[in-house]
């Protein structure tokens, strides 16, 4: 008895010293679990790039149907979020989602991956790509998991992402509006209003809009845009300062016929 508790002992202090002292290597472990169960408990502790060399030999060395395998891909791709090495991040978790589609992390690594792309499009001055990435993957979880618990998050994440790729095309029109290139300048309203008629920049979009019109003499186009911004939008300032209130409709007349 006394031997045993020793050897025990002897064993869980040395996987001790493989996980916590002086440095942190993957390949002296005796074993595939006993590497995830400290690369683990480094990523918990903050040593995200002992994680990392962890999760990775993992990754590159566990059979096919390992069930470790899609866990090692999700917490490597969480160990990259950690040290905001977002795109890593992305391309971890993005694989774990596609090659275990039915694993029950799959809604959450794929969750992981927009988020990711969402942090690195961060800027609406910068590339979209990104961006457009995000939007694409909060999709797929919703059209892959429906009735995920992650759904309302990636709903969000989508209506975050729109409004940033709004804020990008309406600042791209206010650009062209002010180097008197109203044509240009509408088509990127239009953008904002065809692409993304929710996001918060919609009404401005209307707004700047009716306002080139009446400046280069568009009558019409004016008038459309204006019916359009007040039936959207009727309480807006913004709007009723370039076009005005609604006409008032007058009630039709009736006569009543002779007896």
């Amino acid at each position: 008895m006394h031997v045993s508790a020793y050897r025990r002992l002897l064993v869980v202090g040395c996987l001790l010293a493989l996980a916590c002292g002086g440095g942190f290597n993957p390949a002296k472990f005796p074993n595939p679990v006993d590497l995830y169960t400290a690369s683990l408990q480094r990523l918990e502790a903050g040593k995200t790039q002992d994680a990392i060399a962890g999760f990775e030999k993992l990754t590159l060395e566990l059979p096919a149907r390992d069930t470790l395998l899609p866990r090692a891909h999700f917490h490597l791709g969480r160990a990259h979020a950690k040290r905001k090495d977002w795109l890593l991040a992305a391309q971890a978790v993005t694989r774990m989602a596609s090659e275990f589609p039915d694993d029950t992390l799959a809604d959450d690594a794929l969750l992981e991956a927009a988020n990711s792309y969402a942090k690195i499009w961060d800027d609406p001055e910068l590339d979209a790509t990104y961006g457009r990435s995000a939007i694409a993957v909060y999709q797929s979880l919703i059209d892959a998991y429906p009735t995920s618990s992650r759904r309302a998050e990636a709903e969000r994440g989508i209506a975050g992402m729109q409004a940033r790729l709004a804020e990008k095309d309406f600042r791209i029109g206010e650009q062209y509006r002010r180097r008197r290139s109203p044509h240009s300048a509408i088509l990127y309203y239009k953008e904002v209003l065809d692409s993304f008629p929710d996001a918060p920049r919609a009404k401005d979009a209307y707004a700047r809009m009716a306002e080139v019109y009446k400046s280069i003499g568009y009558k019409e186009d004016y008038e459309e845009t204006c019916s359009a911004a007040r039936s959207r939008f009727p309480a807006d300032r913004g709007i009723r300062s370039v076009c005005g209130a609604a006409p008032v409709v007058a009630a039709p007349v009736t006569t009543t016929p002779p007896p």
